[in-house]
């Protein structure tokens, strides 16, 4: 008999081995500890049909879609590691249960002139960034680490600043902050910017090409910190406090709304597929679609036809 504390140890050091990014391995670390071994027996061998159909009825079921679904692929990674080591011997898999579909919250036009006006009239590196945001989608961990280097006409997303908790348990700290390669291959990206948006440049304190974007300075801003900023400001706006990823789902909303063709749309916030932005972002509303059912209206006068 193996213990399933054991094995989900070995199979963290084995997606060590294999180049898993340092913050996916912290993500994998906590919820095996937090979420999968409180809850699954004390021997991997005592995993049978019958246990994983109580432990979807009785815990997964209650969180929330976006964990539940987090937690049901890390399970039955670790089940296929397990039956592949010959710790099973069945290859089980969990089903994700569907759901009803979260709306994506935006900001409205009222909103965004707003907050706009104050960023402009307010202008300093950390609203030049928030600007950006609005104006690009990128994420916020993308945008504390942005140097003013990865700036002028094009904006150059290649890595992504992070507070994870440490994969190592000797570490001194229980969290620590990385630089990295962003999420996904796609997520490296270009992305032009706005004429107004270039012009706004010039305006950023800075020391010199390799200071952060946020501060002007060799000094970052973590995303936490970000968060809490960017909150103080939509208060002083008088704007119910939203998070920050707010401003990611206000762009790809107003591109959608304006006709964005999909797949560049995708592309621009770096999804690994145009069908993740088709989930999120296409449920347009009834105004959007009457507005693109009466382009395919036909030129002529009603009366010439009747």
């Amino acid at each position: 008999m193996q213990l399933t504390s054991i094995v989900c140890h070995d199979y963290l050091k084995e997606k060590e081995l294999l180049g898993l990014k340092t913050s996916s391995l912290s993500t994998y670390s906590y919820t095996i500890n937090s979420y999968i071994l409180p809850y699954f027996p004390t021997y991997i061998e005592q995993i049978n049909e019958g246990f994983l159909q109580d432990l979807i009825e009785t815990y997964l079921l209650k969180a929330n879609r976006k964990s539940m679904t987090d937690i049901i692929l890390l399970v039955n990674d670790i089940l296929k590691y397990a039956f592949l080591k010959h710790y099973l011997k069945t290859l089980y898999k969990l089903p994700i249960p569907k759901g009803n579909k979260k709306k994506i919250e935006v900001f409205t036009m009222k909103e965004q002139e707003i907050l706009i006006h104050y960023l402009l009239e307010h202008f300093n590196n950390f609203n030049f960034g928030i600007l950006l945001s609005l104006f690009t989608g990128i994420r916020i961990g993308e945008l504390s680490a942005l140097l003013l280097n990865d700036i002028d006409e094009v904006l150059h997303i290649n890595k992504t600043l992070q507070r994870v908790k440490c994969f190592d348990e000797n570490s001194a700290t229980k969290t620590v902050v990385i630089i990295d390669s962003p999420k996904s291959k796609t997520s490296i990206r270009d992305i032009p910017l706005q004429s107004f948006l270039q012009e706004l440049i010039s305006g950023l304190s800075r020391l010199d090409g390799t200071c952060y974007l946020l501060t002007g300075t060799r000094k970052y801003i973590e995303p936490r910190t970000v968060e809490r900023r960017f909150k103080k400001i939509l208060e002083e706006c008088h704007i119910p406090p939203r998070k920050f990823h707010i401003l990611r789902h206000t762009f790809a909303t107003n591109a959608v709304k304006r006709g964005f063709e999909i797949k560049t749309l995708s592309e621009i916030l770096g999804h690994s597929s145009v069908k993740i932005t088709l989930d999120l972002y296409v449920h347009i509303d009834m105004e959007t679609k009457s507005h693109f059912m009466n382009m395919l209206t036909p030129s002529l006068k009603l009366s010439q036809s009747i």
